[in-house]
């Protein structure tokens, strides 16, 4: 066989492969979309249709000075119009809304679960920046505050909780006379204190009389915070319905 008989049937050899491959062995290489402003499972789509997964979902606390409305994305890891592989994961920033008010005074401290769903606060911490240094640790009232429900503390005596309009029910309720657990009422001249869960540092409040402190904590039920959507993937001639969360 001639050198150009062999060029040539090496050259239709591969033009035959490309016509036999799947598109997406194909593709080396996708296009990321913008997700600026989308809510998490549109999110999810544009990427699935890019070629994409969604990846961690990082919140922040939304305010009126944010740049983008509450519970949709305002920034992503990897940056639009940027080319990824295939099949890789693209973590976003999410401004979440409060779902969760403090409001204390001198005496008492409640706090106020204002979504219709579960939290869990048994790995929710509260710590004294300066002052006494006073912690109190969330699971003293319970592991978990149900919906539209709020939880109280009293540094002074006290016969039963006290009734706010933010609350539909005082779920539970405890009175703590120990100065090392008092981080909210400004003793030993304390003027800050932290909420962290699991660890991780979510709001630094001032202490006010009276002081109001909002901040998001994830939903019951997750590891982190994820927001759960139906995923959809289908062709011509079938359909596949994905639940995507562990309920």
């Amino acid at each position: 066989m001639s050198f150009l008989k062999k060029t040539c049937s090496i050259f239709l050899f591969f033009l035959l492969a490309l016509c036999i491959l799947p598109a997406p062995l194909l593709a080396q290489t996708t296009t990321v979309p913008d997700l600026t402003g989308l809510n998490v499972p549109q999110a999810a789509a544009a990427l699935n249709t890019a070629g994409l997964a969604l990846g961690v979902e990082n919140a922040i606390l939304w305010s009126s000075e944010s740049p983008v409305v509450a519970d949709v994305i305002g920034g992503q890891l990897i940056d639009a119009g940027t080319s990824a592989e295939p099949g890789s994961a693209v973590d976003v920033t999410v401004y979440r809304s409060p779902n969760v008010t403090l409001i204390y005074d001198d005496n008492d401290l409640t706090l106020v679960n204002r979504s219709n769903g579960d939290l869990n606060v048994n790995d929710v911490t509260f710590n004294a920046l300066d002052g006494n240094n006073a912690s109190f640790a969330a699971s003293q009232w319970t592991d978990t505050v149900r919906g539209m429900q709020c939880l109280q503390v009293w540094s002074v005596g006290r016969n039963g909780a006290k009734g706010l309009d933010e609350c539909r029910l005082i779920q539970t309720w405890r009175v703590t006379t120990n100065p090392a657990e008092h981080f909210w009422t400004g003793a030993g001249g304390t003027t800050r204190f932290s909420v962290s869960q699991a660890g991780s540092e979510v709001i630094v409040c001032e202490v006010a009389n009276p002081g109001r402190c909002d901040f998001y904590l994830p939903p019951a039920g997750r590891s982190g915070d994820i927001t759960d959507y139906v995923y959809f993937a289908y062709t011509q001639d079938r359909l596949a319905i994905i639940n995507t969360s562990e309920d």
